[in-house]
């Protein structure tokens, strides 16, 4: 296989390296421009600063810490001592920190770096408070429906639920209880484990065979990207660009030279890197996109693995999930947990439950947000897709704001309110929108459990291209009816007491 001017893979497009960066040659500039330089009310922020999006907010803390601040004197990626672009003899990773990666000095309002895509933040004086700043996390059309329409919603009644389960979904509200416990030691042994072992041992295929194509760089543990052990507590320095570079040489190679005897290791390469990334993205939560609300990539990575530690058999409290907290979380970097600052448990799970819909068994097959080819009925996660579906076409999603669209043929699971600490869930079918405000607690649980038993009485058990029964799923046995009259044991609690008819 050919390589590009750093050795192993060339980068695409006759690019110096895999972390050659161009610049862009001219004068910094700052992100705030003439216009609104200063504030038209100066009381609002020291100096007069207007704040009105993710670049000048990082200017102004950099205005505030100094040489230290966000920016400092180096620039980039808003870190102190970033590594320069490597030159071509300096291989895969160039020069940097243990892996060849550029380090981040800490920031943000809790001591922690933000994503890679939102830039660094300053050092703030003791005392000095940062102006807040929370972006848009939907698209401009949904947030206008969510903000027009959830204020609206009155909490369905138990009556009204339990007439849904009854009519709707073929089930019986005493089944409930049960199914909640297995859709728990579900989400516990099928999704968040696996899950924490997948982004835990996912750079070790690829290190494994960049061994074999003589690159002596490797990938770092995607955990020491994404928590505290390196200071930038999940920002991920140069990471994404190295992916990117990876990737585009190693789709070239394989592209150019199919016949090639290195082409097949190329391709395991290839896909190796792929759900790298993708691991990487989803903690992120960035696949699906649209769904979780901006969150600190290092606490997401903390919580996930408190949410799926420990054994569902061996719990004495008997119950899966045993720290899950429906309207809060964990505290984080010294400080409480605060939903201006962290997700709640609720919205984590809800976002948990799509992302394994939309990869299955945690394998990246197919491009998220979307399951529409091959599918009896398509499954849109996070947002609908512009122009479809058409009014009369039967389609599913998962949701954070109320679609225009309520017809029979549309089914959606709608989380709302998730960027604060009281979130609402939903399910609408059948033309009917349940308003699970009273439930609390179970809603998000009893949401998807509608969404599953729909499902099955709708579509056979179809969601998207996925069947409830395939192996990677194992959904159809959180749903599966107890024998008429029976008692049943799940761990140390018993089910069934009031008696279940068919």
């Amino acid at each position: 296989m050919s390589g590009g001017g750093g050795g192993g893979f060339g980068g695409a497009g006759g690019t110096p390296g895999l972390l050659g960066t161009p610049g862009d040659g001219g004068l910094a500039r700052t992100p705030m421009s003439e216009a609104y330089r200063f504030s038209p009310q100066p009381g609002y922020s020291p100096g007069g600063a207007v704040v009105a999006s993710p670049e000048q907010l990082s200017y102004y803390l950099d205005s505030l810490g100094g040489p230290g601040g966000a920016a400092g004197a180096a620039g980039g990626f808003g870190t102190a001592g970033v590594a320069a672009s490597p030159q071509p003899g300096d291989g895969l990773m160039g020069a940097g920190g243990a892996y060849g990666f550029a380090t981040a000095s800490p920031g943000g309002a809790y001591g922690v770096g933000g994503d890679a895509d939102q830039g660094g933040a300053g050092v703030l004086p003791v005392g000095a408070n940062a102006p807040l700043y929370r972006m848009t996390w939907m698209p401009k059309k949904a947030a206008a429906v969510a903000a027009a329409d959830t204020p609206t919603l009155s909490p369905s009644s138990p009556e009204e639920v339990e007439d849904f389960v009854v009519t709707v979904l073929a089930a019986q509200q005493d089944w409930l209880e049960l199914w909640t416990e297995r859709l728990r030691e579900w989400l516990a042994g099928r999704v968040l484990q696996p899950l924490v072992a997948a982004v835990a041992g996912a750079h070790e295929p690829v290190n494994a065979l960049l061994q074999q194509f003589s690159q002596a760089p490797r990938l770092p543990p995607l955990p020491d990207i994404l928590g505290d052990a390196r200071p930038a507590g999940g920002g991920g320095g140069d990471v994404d660009g190295v992916l990117r570079s990876l990737q585009a040489s190693l789709a070239q190679a394989v592209a150019t030279q199919p016949h090639a005897p290195t082409t097949p290791k190329a391709k395991e390469l290839l896909a190796a890197v792929n759900r790298y990334a993708d691991l990487l993205a989803l903690v992120r939560g960035k696949r699906p996109s649209d769904i979780l609300p901006p969150s600190n990539a290092a606490y997401v990575w903390a919580r996930l693995q408190q949410l799926a530690a420990g054994s569902c058999l061996k719990l004495a409290a008997g119950s899966c999930l045993k720290d899950f907290t429906w309207n809060g979380g964990s505290a984080y970097a010294g400080r409480p947990w605060s939903a201006d600052q962290l997700p709640t448990d609720s919205a984590l799970l809800l976002y948990a439950f799509a992302a394994f819909l939309d990869a299955p068994g945690w394998q990246f097959t197919a491009p998220p947000n979307c399951q529409s080819e091959g599918a009896s009925q398509p499954l849109y996660l996070g947002t609908l897709a512009s122009g479809a579906p058409r009014a009369s076409a039967a389609c599913s999603a998962i949701l954070t704001y109320r679609p225009e669209r309520t017809g029979r043929d549309m089914d959606a699971l709608l989380g709302l309110q998730l960027q604060t600490a009281s979130p609402l869930f939903c399910y609408l079918a059948a033309g009917r929108l349940l308003v699970l405000a009273n439930y609390q607690y179970e809603a998000v649980f009893h949401a998807i459990l509608f969404f599953l038993q729909y499902h099955k009485v709708r579509y056979g058990g179809a969601i998207g291209r996925q069947h409830m029964d395939d192996p990677d799923l194992g959904l159809d046995a959180v749903i599966r009816p107890p024998p008429v009259g029976a008692v049943v044991a799940l761990r140390n609690r018993v089910f069934g007491g009031l008696g279940w008819f068919a």
